[in-house]
């Protein structure tokens, strides 16, 4: 499915699961290609800048579940890329730790606790006795 087909799949939708997975699938899609000398290829596929910004005001607002399919995915080149958008939270990040610890994901739980200790930093706990 092309950025055309999948933008209108998208629109279309009252089903936001699948919403999402496309959402997912066209925002965080390898974009080495459109680096060349010739953006006019980004164009002619659809991958426009107006489907960008839909696709990224659509998922601000649901990270959480964006980032669970993800983790649940183990897609960690995923991970990294949303998480650099800057839209998850330090409380959603602990949320997601817990997900990736439950789960026995040691390569998503070393991914995110590297964006952690990058975004947020590990605070010193005291414990009293």
């Amino acid at each position: 499915m092309d950025s055309r087909e999948a933008y209108q799949k998208f629109k279309e939708s009252k089903q936001e699961k699948l919403r999402l997975e496309i959402v997912l699938q066209e925002l965080l899609k390898d974009r080495e290609e459109d680096e060349g000398p010739e953006p006019e290829a980004a164009l002619k596929r659809g991958d426009c800048k107006a489907f960008r910004k839909e696709y990224e005001d659509y998922i601000k607002l649901r990270i959480r579940p964006a980032m669970e399919t993800l983790i649940r995915g183990g897609e960690v080149g995923k991970i990294e890329q949303l998480a650099g958008y800057g839209w998850i939270k330090e409380e959603q990040m602990e949320g997601f730790l817990r997900m990736a610890l439950r789960q026995d994901n040691r390569a998503v739980l070393l991914c995110l606790l590297h964006l952690k200790n990058r975004t947020f930093g590990f605070r010193d706990k005291e414990f009293l006795l």
